[in-house]
């Protein structure tokens, strides 16, 4: 028992200081970002997305709502995406070893809550903020930052198998920690969406079998995604604090 827990933090540190790496690497290239820049404006630097821990009960409720339209929507264009890429043996895709609540109680930590805020930080806090100040200069509007870091969140994770899914859990974050004006409402619904998938893979087993693809289940695909998104988009305007909120 003392053996596994000494691995079980063993394995906890090193994610931490992975991801402590990763984000310092980013505050790095924020700051040369702003320092080099045209107007010279170096006081915005570490100007991030405000985080309001305040959301409300109801904010809660929908961003619980999201999470879960988030996974059903696009459960089967994921399983279209993992089925190609099976076939045409490509390697990436890593199936989690959830043998016992142990590994599980680990994997809620480095997959679920360290991603949920460090990421946050990053892609929403730095990369979409960084690019949204940009746009709102420029008159782009929202949809571009958003875009922006849907890319580089999906390019980072570097699994072909999850790419599109990927992006799109990165537009649908972006677009909720816009319209409820917190960074926080979008480290919540990150968490919720990486441990609601743990959580079934360690309940009913991680493996899956590849689907037929007929006219059938490609029909069912895209009429799946159409509603959920625009499920999600309608749940997601609803969202109290929106685009008229302060940054920090």
């Amino acid at each position: 028992m003392r053996v596994l827990f000494i691995i079980m933090f063993a394995i906890i540190l090193s994610y931490v200081l992975l991801y402590g790496a990763l984000f310092g690497a980013f505050l790095l290239l924020h700051w040369l970002l702003f320092k080099y820049n045209k107007t010279g404006e170096t006081k915005t630097f570490l100007k991030f997305y405000s985080v309001n821990l305040k959301l409300g009960a109801r904010n809660y409720i929908t961003i619980f709502i999201l999470a879960v339209f988030s996974i059903c929507a696009f459960l089967l264009l994921q399983q279209l995406a993992t089925d190609f890429l099976a076939d045409k043996n490509v390697e990436g895709n890593v199936e989690l070893a959830l043998d016992n609540f142990g590994a599980y109680l680990v994997y809620v930590v480095i997959i679920c809550a360290l991603p949920a805020f460090v990421e946050e930080l990053i892609f929403r806090g730095l990369i979409f903020n960084f690019v949204k100040n940009m746009s709102d200069e420029k008159k782009i509007g929202v949809w571009f930052p958003i875009l922006i870091s849907a890319v580089c969140f999906a390019i980072f994770h570097w699994n072909f198998y999850q790419t599109i899914y990927q992006f799109i859990l990165g537009v649908i974050l972006a677009f909720v920690v816009y319209r409820a004006a917190s960074l926080f409402a979008g480290m919540v619904l990150h968490f919720l969406n990486n441990f609601l998938v743990l959580s079934v893979a360690y309940i009913f087993g991680s493996s899956s079998s590849p689907l037929i693809w007929n006219a059938g289940t490609i029909t069912c695909m895209i009429s799946l995604a159409l509603v959920g998104g625009l499920t999600i988009y309608t749940l997601t305007k609803t969202l109290k604090g929106a685009a008229d909120a302060t940054r920090n």
